[in-house]
């Protein structure tokens, strides 16, 4: 067996154990501006596992890394000298590097013809991918049109006074919204945030129809296989 062998039988192993540890992250740790950095850290690192698991091409992986590498360069921007600019391309680049990485985990899971350890794994990423590019497109919406968002006032009490600066709280928005429950604490104002917000409710329940729908059909068909084997 040569070396990395067993990591790529299972691609979403580590690109899971990297989401997870950032929504820990974001679960367990005070808002501050260490919390700040190691979330912008583990995001670069959920984008270098994702490129590792769905680049079956170096070129692939390379030109991904390499628009890593310029999300990076923004990130140290963005504490340095943070602006609408630089939050705002910054947010782009990273709603598209998830979008692609998310889309090819979810097009992966769609392709394979057994239900395996590794393709549960996979559709998990696929459904938190979704919930994080889905943030940053909330992040590009609050620096493009100020007042985007209405933030309640148990949260401006914590600190919260610019949400477009605040990953950890969209995220946690996101999460709300593609899980249709809706706590009401922050408010989609315009046209545009409230558009995302009702199109990533439909897709996270399209999600999860799709994704139940195709496992049925698996085991169906496995089972079918079986008997007549």
């Amino acid at each position: 067996m040569e070396p990395g062998e067993t990591d790529r039988s299972r691609p979403f192993t580590f690109l899971l154990g990297f989401i997870l540890v950032l929504i820990l992250l974001n679960i367990f740790l005070p808002s501050s501006e260490a919390k700040s950095i190691l979330f912008d850290g583990l995001i670069l690192a959920v984008l270098i596992a994702g490129a590792r698991a769905v680049s079956r091409k170096r070129s692939y992986f390379v030109a991904l890394s390499t628009l890593t590498i310029l999300v990076l360069l923004l990130t140290v921007a963005k504490h340095v000298s943070p602006g609408p600019l630089v939050l705002g391309v910054r947010a782009v680049c990273l709603a598209f590097l998830l979008f692609y990485v998310a889309a090819h985990v979810f097009k992966r899971v769609l392709m394979d013809r057994k239900v395996t350890t590794d393709m549960i794994m996979g559709a998990i990423c696929a459904y938190l991918l979704t919930g994080m590019w889905w943030s940053f497109f909330y992040g590009v919406a609050a620096v493009v049109q100020l007042g985007s968002f209405s933030v309640s006032e148990p949260l401006t009490a914590q600190g919260l006074t610019s949400i477009q600066e605040q990953a950890s709280i969209l995220l946690y928005f996101s999460f709300v919204t593609l899980t249709t429950l809706g706590f009401g604490d922050i408010t989609p104002l315009t046209s545009a945030a409230r558009s995302l917000c009702w199109l990533e409710a439909v897709v996270g329940q399209m999600f999860i129809a799709i994704l139940v729908a195709r496992l049925v059909g698996l085991h169906i068909l496995s089972a079918s296989m079986d008997r007549d084997g």
